[in-house]
């Protein structure tokens, strides 16, 4: 869903809002893929709300490696 908001924000030549300004994520805490992949295509100042407390050290910790293992090898 990350990919396809993004692809959408580029083809509108909208990406460099995101990398210049502040990325704001409503319901951050139970999808945590989207503000990854929005850091690594350069949103390094977001904002992630959650309704409700989800997220967890070790949930941080398994997506992330997740995340990271996915982005280094996409196929």
């Amino acid at each position: 869903m990350a990919c396809r908001y993004w692809n959408w924000l580029k083809a509108r030549n909208l990406t460099d809002n995101v990398k210049s300004g502040t990325h704001l994520d409503f319901g951050a805490g139970w999808h945590l893929t989207i503000p990854l992949l929005f850091h690594s295509f350069g949103a390094n100042r977001q904002c992630l709300f959650g309704v409700r407390p989800l997220l967890t050290a070790d949930l941080l910790r398994k997506t992330t490696r997740v995340f990271r293992e996915v982005v280094q090898n996409p196929n």
